[in-house]
């Protein structure tokens, strides 16, 4: 039967789920309770009756306009100390407490510490001297911070120019500090822990007995992170760690295989070995010619095969090792000309140049210093070129950009009222080559970066 009552070929009728004999069931309706006037109130006259007597409430009846409340839970009946309640859910250890925890916690503590409400959730404690958590201010007043203004600070962990730590209110409702540069997140007890070098319930104890907020006796000398010690400003480069290596190796074979890897002359290799700017040893179990000088501050190895480490790395700059430092510029006290390369193997090729014009009479070799950045990023220390009495400097730039504008910077770096500082790339002495290297192995190379020398000083 279709929706207009009819029968159709093509639709089922519905079948019925009762059983055969079984009549269909009627709910009944409920009735509405009939509508009653309200009562009349306390004092209300009624017709015919007089005005209500007005009579004492019963301690446990709702009174009117008001919800019914517990006879426990009347301010009349309430233990003093339950308006000292706070709402941030804490135990005694300043730590937020689990439901089974609080349960016991409710039922072993003073009185006045009892759990508020039939369910027991949130747990409030009694905002007790004694039970209360640390704050940010209290921590950074007892390491001598700064104290923090609104919500952001400097984080304590780094040098900050400008406030990259912000505190706030974390979802357990306690104090929370993050450093944007990702050097610390946590509350007051983990910074505590970080600056003591210690573990949390260490750092838990010892704070809130700083603060008289626990009583107890704990290790109160443990030394502070080096962040907090004060250092010296005139700390020396000396005092540090310093790269090392045994360079036990170091033979003419080794001369000669790294003069053909580098396509130079042998006594360009020589020179350097002489003047202490390179030395032979193994490293990661692999013969390495190593960039050192007699400071010891630097030293970067490469392969004596000339193949990379790993991954493409071609040269690996020791631990310890000072990444600005000026390679050479002791041993460039009394040179009158300096050379400055990037790179150890332009700084291989600057000394075969040197012995060059030696040989040539163009110039003293022991008038000509040769130094080196191992990096086109590096800087140079002002400090450290306060010493150089060259009254000419050259700087050797790789032609692409970042060795352009690493010269650049160099070039401030160098420069004096008494001192001329020229920069010469690759690509100006014989075009479409790189670095030093490539010109002084090419074909007639030496003489055009001579030729280049000599436009360069009369120019």
């Amino acid at each position: 039967m279709n929706d207009c009552g009819r029968h159709h070929p093509h639709v089922q009728p519905r079948q019925s789920r009762r059983r055969p004999g079984q009549q269909r069931r009627h709910h009944p309706v409920p009735e509405h309770p009939p509508r009653v006037a309200a009562p009349p109130q306390a004092g209300a006259a009624l017709p015919g009756l007089g005005p209500v007597p007005v009579l004492p409430p019963h301690p446990g009846a709702r009174r009117q306009g008001q919800d019914v409340e517990h006879p426990r839970t009347r301010s009349q009946d309430r233990h003093p100390a339950d308006q000292l309640r706070q709402p941030d859910g804490l135990h005694r250890e300043g730590r937020p407490a689990r439901r089974g925890a609080q349960a016991r916690a409710g039922r072993t503590a003073q009185a006045g510490t009892r759990r508020a409400g039939p369910s027991g959730r949130g747990c409030p404690v009694i905002a007790n001297p004694l039970l209360r958590r640390a704050t940010f201010s209290e921590l950074f007043g007892l390491l001598g911070l700064p104290p923090i203004k609104g919500t952001s600070c400097p984080c304590p962990f780094h040098e900050d120019k400008n406030p990259s730590c912000s505190v706030f209110i974390g979802a357990n409702g306690h104090e929370i500090a993050k450093c944007f540069k990702g050097c610390f997140c946590g509350d007051v007890y983990d910074m505590y822990a970080r600056a003591f070098r210690c573990d949390r319930k260490t750092a838990l104890m010892e704070l809130n007995h700083k603060l008289g907020i626990a009583i107890g006796t704990f290790q109160l000398d443990r030394p502070l992170h080096g962040r907090f010690q004060p250092v010296p400003k005139s700390t020396q480069r000396d005092e540090r760690l310093r790269p090392s290596l045994p360079l036990d190796l170091g033979d003419d074979r080794m001369v000669v295989d790294l003069s053909t890897v580098r396509r130079i002359h042998e006594g360009g290799v020589r020179l350097a070995l002489e003047r202490g700017l390179l030395g032979f040893g193994n490293y990661m179990g692999r013969p390495a010619w190593v960039m050192k000088d007699r400071s010891g501050l630097l030293m970067q190895a490469r392969r004596l095969d000339g193949r990379t480490w790993f991954r493409d790395t071609k040269a690996i700059t020791l631990k310890g090792s000072d990444a600005n430092h000026l390679l050479g510029v002791e041993e460039a006290g009394e040179a009158d000309l300096l050379f400055v390369c990037e790179g150890g193997p332009d700084m291989l090729a600057a000394h075969a140049l040197v012995h060059e014009m030696a040989m040539l009479k163009a110039y003293p070799q022991e008038k000509i210093a040769v130094t080196g950045l191992m990096g086109a990023s590096m800087r140079p220390r002002r400090a450290t070129l306060a010493g150089l009495k060259a009254k000419r400097v050259v700087i050797w730039s790789h032609a692409d950009e970042a060795g352009r504008d690493g010269a650049k910077e160099w070039k401030r770096c160098f420069w004096s009222k008494d001192r001329t500082v020229d920069i010469i790339a690759a690509d100006e002495i014989l075009a479409g080559l790189k670095d030093l290297n490539d010109v002084v192995s090419a074909d007639g190379g030496l003489a055009a970066i001579i030729k280049k020398l000599m436009e360069v000083r009369h120019g």
